[in-house]
C-alpha cells in the first residue's frame, strides 16, 4: 500500500494519525499524494484512478462507483469510536438502542 499513489485525510484528523502509525509500525512513512477530508470525494477520486486510499469500511455501503474494490487491512486497523447523543428524553427507538449500548458497557 505504501508504494501507491495515496489519497488520505488530511493531517490533523485522527484517522490520518491511525493510518501514519499503522505504517510506522511497519517501518513506513508515504506522504500522501492528495490530502482532504470528505471521504466520498477520496472514493470518487480513488475511482477516477488518481490513487487509493484508507478509510473506514462501511458495512452494507454500497459504491457508487464499479471501479473501486475493497480489502482488508493485513494487520487489520482498529480505532475507537465514541457516542454522542442528547440529553433527555428520547424516541423509543434511540433510548432502545442507549439502553442496549449501556448495557454493553456494563459487561
Amino acid at each position: 500500500m505504501a508504494s501507491q499513489a495515496l489519497i488520505l485525510n488530511g493531517a490533523g484528523t485522527h484517522l490520518s494519525q491511525l493510518i501514519g502509525n499503522w505504517f510506522a509500525d511497519a517501518g513506513l512513512r508515504p506522504e500522501p499524494r492528495i490530502s482532504l477530508d470528505y471521504n466520498d470525494a477520496i472514493k470518487n477520486l480513488v475511482g477516477a484512478g488518481y490513487g487509493s486510499t484508507l478509510l473506514p469500511h462501511e458495512e452494507g455501503a454500497l459504491l457508487s462507483d464499479q471501479r473501486v474494490v475493497t480489502r482488508p487491512l493485513d494487520p487489520p486497523l482498529w480505532r475507537e469510536l465514541g457516542m454522542a447523543y442528547r440529553q433527555g428524553e428520547h424516541e423509543p427507538a434511540t433510548a432502545y438502542l442507549l439502553q442496549a449500548l449501556f448495557s454493553l458497557q456494563q459487561q
